[in-house]
């Protein structure tokens, strides 16, 4: 069953397929369940957008292609949207009977963590073995709405955002297809992780070993298409948590009507300051530095101007249907079809995404 109850709290925990948020003025925050549903449903039959009333009585209109949402009052008045997908492999493992303790912090003088009820805490539990992205509460007569992505609370009725935590017994590694070695996209790198658990973190130097040979002279020879400077180091970026995240964005996407089963995915450059470099590899990307949009290149002279440091990312991306999951800026490249400056004859080498979790930061390349 999708639905979790609770007599004591009322509909406690709702397990949807996905968990849509909006940019608050500090933090994100979860829609209601109902107008989840309903921007979920249109998001699934493949509209461009849908048009919801909010519980405040306002209309706003959200643009999935742009991954934004307007007031119908005021078009000025826009916020960005994200979408949490549904877990593949549920965290199901383990005893069930182990319940973890489920706290949210109260924020003012003297702020402390307070226990979430006994019931909300094993609704919360179940919610997030089986792998749902995150779980509605009704408690006290209020909805509650707390994701496990970002691991807030979001109080429906006031917009008020706390923050949660969960302490218990560690839940086995996600079962999502790891990258083995297959050449992706139009550079054909056949990106292959080494042997580890899907829920640790690791950087692998892979630039003169012999063992990566393959996968390391297929970026240089990308790189030095259109770059001058010698690599210096290639590591390759082994993220879990992220991957896992990836995975379940380019399954959503190919499972659209329009990509037929096809992500489409390619790998790209993308050039950042220093201090966002390591916020990308733990993190990933964010909208909110790119105007509600993550920039990626064809052209690694083109990114290295965006990268001082003499660093940037290689990103494996799924670019979808072109036009609808993601834009090339030249407007030449649609549908499955790449035209740009590396490729199919056009001349722009920039494209842009609004779901972050689209791309996946693979590689950090050095150069001198």
């Amino acid at each position: 069953s999708s639905r979790f109850w609770s007599k004591a709290v009322g509909a406690l925990a709702f397990r949807q397929a996905a968990m849509w948020q909006f940019s608050g003025s500090e933090h994100w925050r979860t829609f209601a369940r109902s107008t989840n549903d309903e921007i979920e449903a249109a998001f699934r039959s493949g509209q461009a957008s849908v048009t919801v009333r909010l519980r405040g009585g306002q209309v706003y209109t959200i643009d999935f292609p742009r991954m934004l949402q307007t007031s119908s009052a005021d078009a000025a008045r826009t916020r960005r949207v994200r979408r949490w997908d549904l877990v593949d492999a549920a965290r199901c493992a383990g005893d069930a009977a182990l319940v973890s303790a489920w706290r949210h912090a109260r924020t003012g003088p003297g702020c402390s963590w307070h226990d979430f009820p006994e019931e909300a805490k094993a609704a919360l539990d179940e919610a997030f073995r089986r792998g749902a992205p995150g779980a509605w509460l009704a408690i006290g007569g209020r909805e509650y709405a707390v994701c496990f992505a970002d691991m807030r609370q979001t109080a429906v009725e006031t917009g008020t955002v706390r923050a949660v935590h969960r302490q218990g017994p560690a839940l086995p590694t996600m079962a999502l297809p790891l990258p083995n070695g297959a050449p992706v996209g139009a550079c054909k790198v056949p990106m292959a992780w080494s042997p580890g658990r899907l829920d640790t973190y690791a950087e692998v130097e892979i630039l003169g070993d012999a063992s990566c040979a393959a996968e390391s002279s297929a970026i240089v020879a990308y790189f030095k298409e259109s770059a001058a400077p010698n690599i210096a180091s290639i590591l390759r970026i082994q993220n879990g948590q992220l991957w896992g995240a990836y995975v379940r964005a380019r399954q959503t996407v190919a499972s659209r009507a329009d990509n037929k089963g096809d992500a489409n995915e390619h790998f790209f450059w993308h050039g950042s300051r220093t201090n966002a470099d390591d916020a990308i590899k733990r993190t990933g990307f964010d909208t909110k530095f790119g105007n509600g949009l993550i920039w990626v290149s064809t052209n690694s002279h083109y990114s290295t101007s965006y990268a001082p440091h003499k660093s940037m990312f290689l990103v494996r991306t799924t670019l979808g249907f072109i036009g609808t999951d993601s834009k090339h800026v030249g407007g030449m490249s649609s549908g499955h079809q790449r035209k740009d400056d590396r490729v199919g004859g056009g001349s722009d080498n920039r494209y842009t995404l609004s779901n972050a979790q689209q791309l996946y930061p693979a590689y950090i390349v050095r150069f001198a």
